[in-house]
């Protein structure tokens, strides 16, 4: 009996979920059914999607690690085991990075921090494997037999915790040995909604499931062989009725696939998008009913979100940006690196300037005092150490009371301004306030347990946040972070030695590169998220930016620890996938993400993401394009040159193709945008002017170059630039006398040229 379906991604699986939940019920609405789904993402999706076809009660949407957690964490529990966090992983690879130091091959490169992480996730592939396979991979080179050797180690170390997979089959044998009944019939009946990727453990539970009758399962198929041929394996894995089944047609078509741009550079390329966004919302689409995916996620989704947010659009979705570059992460961050340079003065000074440090309470920013604390402690002298920055702090405080009490004249004979004076004086007995009171709580002594160190570094961080006062985004991120710093103290159950303010800040540091949080509630504006997050959910539009070759899909290399020739030896059927496999995994993400927009806008930028050189559209891109193509009749290209057919070199020739817009720079595209509309506020000023321009008028007569404005000053700058008189871009600054503190320049005083040549070389020392 089969209880697996194929069906295509998009509207198809969606069906046949939602025929498999009726199914369930019967004639009880209120009867339980479970929905094990890709990601939350696409859990709250398909709750709405599903909803509004007529109502949906007593149905729960769960990633396929919550359901082994029901099913499997009583059995851990009375095994005594507790989950295998990301830092207990990293602190047990570390462990052991000086024993493997000391032995060849690896040598040296085991104690080299970055190789740790990458350790990590090798040890993970091989939690999946058996004893055979590992017994095969130590006997086959060196390099690998050592990993192996380390990763035994570390496993044994780690015995009291357990890992998702060792999750796992606890529910199998829960499920096996009839343990879980109750907990299964609280859950229901359960789908396994566009499974992909399973472990040896999960499939062993679907099967488990499947076979009791508690289960189905629906997979997705692209329509192309050579990716659903993985899909079709695991269906046969889990139900072997399913894998001789004849799948569905091939892919005809574009899909959803309705336009392609191609764009100047990154910044241009998510402008159009934003543009196409405001128009599309200004057409009746919802703002929640528009994505943005890339495989770029840290350069494309920071981008998208940065702008959205300048054009007033909310977005939704995970935060591109990590723990380690938000506010708070930068304030302890920065803060341990002050203390472990010994109170640097440049360490120091660096922590004030990019974190929200206050100096006493929380309405007393320290970033307020930097430019002067700057010019103190550098005209002080001050290099490093608290007695230093003391010392040196009250010799220059009792030079400036020497001249207040002097009466000293410059050079023109008038009297030196004294209140000047006063006030560097408070400012540097404020700055060694400030010191002395961070140089009075000292990190534990080296060796001492990790718990010590996370109740000091958190202590300090509460001191100096003054969170009280920051966004409550911000503060959630905050909360993070001294989370994350509080699991640092589980440590000591695998160190007992304890460890150093240098492993300590180097342990915090790698532990907040992970994400901070989410951009904004889900079905609240705009999806940004990685590709990966679009299978199983339903847009109106989908945009797929950054499709240039070598970028998308990305490079797969060869694992130089487990190179593709070891992991083919495992057998048929190799738990450690191939890079062929994880290529065509790509394709597949690309393909289920093109399938949840009814309307697809797929883009590159010309010249690359970060630079300036060359970009040509991916060949995924140049398929689509080519369907597109042939089903637009007498679409030709702009220079004909022969039947020459459409590829990657010349698919900018065929911009007047109705499936195709090229922009070739910033004006082009804010002339493109009055088939659009403007991003933001910037966007409709600068295509005013634009169209200003075009007309043959004068910028300095349009409305923006009036009342001193920024246009305004930037064509001063430009007149100053081009002629001859002594102007504010020559460095003429009388027009700032008496209206810039900044620059410190009073009104109605004279300056002799010395002084004006002290002031040119170091503003803050004169």
């Amino acid at each position: 009996m089969s209880f697996v379906y194929l069906e295509p991604f998009g509207p198809a699986a969606q069906q046949r979920l939602g025929r498999l939940i009726a199914s369930a019920k019967g004639g009880d609405p209120l009867s339980p059914v479970t929905v094990i789904v890709p990601s939350m993402y696409a859990g709250l999706s398909l709750r709405r999607d599903l909803a509004r076809q007529g109502g949906l009660v007593n149905v729960r949407f769960m990633p396929p690690a919550r359901l082994a957690e029901y099913l499997g964490v009583s059995s851990m529990a009375q095994q005594g085991k507790t989950p295998l966090s990301r830092i207990l992983k990293l602190a047990a690879v570390r462990h052991f990075a000086a024993e493997m130091a000391a032995r060849e091959p690896l040598g040296a490169v085991a104690a080299h921090a970055p190789l740790h992480s990458y350790i990590a996730g090798i040890f993970d592939d091989l939690s999946v494997l058996p004893e055979s396979g590992l017994a095969m991979l130590k006997s086959s080179n060196p390099v690998t037999g050592q990993v192996v050797e380390w990763y035994r180690l570390y496993r044994g170390l780690l015995g009291g915790h357990y890992t998702r997979e060792d999750l796992t089959r606890a529910a199998v044998a829960a499920v096996a040995k009839g343990e879980a009944a109750s907990v299964l019939q609280a859950m229901g009946f359960i789908v396994f909604y566009l499974a992909a990727d399973l472990s040896p453990a999960e499939s062993s539970l679907v099967s488990a499931l499947g076979q009791d009758g508690l289960c189905a399962v629906v997979l997705g198929l692209t329509g192309e062989q050579d990716v659903d041929s993985e899909t079709i394996k695991l269906a046969g894995q889990l139900s072997p009725a399913t894998g001789r089944a004849v799948p569905v047609p091939p892919r005809a078509g574009s899909s959803g696939v309705c336009h392609i741009a191609i764009a100047p550079d990154a910044h241009e390329e998510v402008r159009r998008i934003v543009r196409c966004i405001v128009h599309d919302a200004g057409q009746g689409v919802p703002f929640h009913r528009m994505a943005i995916f890339s495989l770029n996620s840290g350069a494309y989704s920071a981008l998208a979100i940065n702008q959205l947010e300048m054009a007033g659009v909310p977005v939704a979705g995970p935060d591109p940006q990590l723990l380690s570059d938000t506010p708070a992460g930068k304030l302890v961050l920065y803060m341990l690196e002050a203390l472990r340079t010994g109170l640097a003065r440049e360490s120091v000074m660096r922590w004030l300037a990019e974190s929200p440090v206050y100096i006493s309470d929380r309405a007393n920013p320290a970033p307020q005092e930097l430019a002067a604390w700057e010019a103190i402690s550098s005209a002080a002298g001050v290099v490093r150490g608290a007695g230093q920055w003391q010392g040196r702090l009250d010799n220059y405080c009792r030079g400036l009371q020497e001249k207040i009490s002097s009466g000293q004249t410059d050079e023109n004979g008038e009297p030196l301004a004294t209140d000047d004076f006063a006030v560097k004086r408070d400012s540097a007995l404020r700055l060694k306030d400030f010191i002395t009171r961070l140089a009075a709580d000292p990190p534990p002594r080296d060796s001492s347990p990790w718990k010590n160190f996370t109740a000091w570094a958190g202590m300090l961080a509460k001191r100096y946040a003054g969170a009280g006062s920051w966004p409550e985004e911000q503060l959630d991120r905050y909360e993070k972070v001294i989370g994350v710093m509080g699991e640092l103290a589980a440590i000591d159950s695998i160190e007992p030695g304890g460890t150093t303010l240098e492993g300590f800040s180097r342990m915090l540091a790698e532990c907040l590169d992970t994400a901070s949080g989410r951009a904004g509630a889900t079905g609240s504006g705009v999806f940004i998220a990685p590709l990966g997050s679009a299978r199983g959910m339903e847009f109106d539009v989908v945009y797929i930016p950054g499709m240039a070759e070598g970028a998308f899909p990305p490079s797969a290399y060869d694992d130089a620890v487990i190179p593709d020739s070891l992991k083919q030896q495992l057998g048929e059927g190799a738990l450690l996938p191939l890079r062929s496999v994880r290529r065509l995994n790509s394709r597949r993400e690309f393909l289920s993400a093109v399938a949840t927009g009814k309307r697809v806008i797929l883009s590159y930028p010309a010249a690359g993401v970060e630079g300036q050189r060359r970009a040509y559209p991916s060949s995924w891109l140049t398929r689509e394009a080519q369907i597109l193509h042939r089903e637009t009749p007498g679409a030709l290209p702009a220079r004909p040159s022969g039947p020459s057919p459409l590829s990657s070199s010349n698919l900018e020739d065929f911009a007047r193709a109705p499936w195709l817009t090229v922009i070739k720079s910033v004006q082009q595209g804010l002339e493109s945008a009055d088939a659009l509309a403007p991003a933001d506020l910037h966007d409709y000023d600068m295509r005013s002017l634009a169209g200003w321009r075009a007309s043959g008028q004068r910028p300095d007569r349009h409305f923006l170059a009036q009342g001193g404005g920024m246009l305004h000053r930037a064509l001063a700058m430009e007149r100053g630039r081009a002629g001859d008189a002594f102007s504010a871009w020559d460095g003429n600054l009388a027009e700032l006398a008496g209206r810039s503190g900044r620059l410190g320049i009073p009104a109605g005083r004279h300056f002799s040229p010395t002084r004006l040549e002290l002031w040119a070389r170091c503003p803050f020392q004169y």
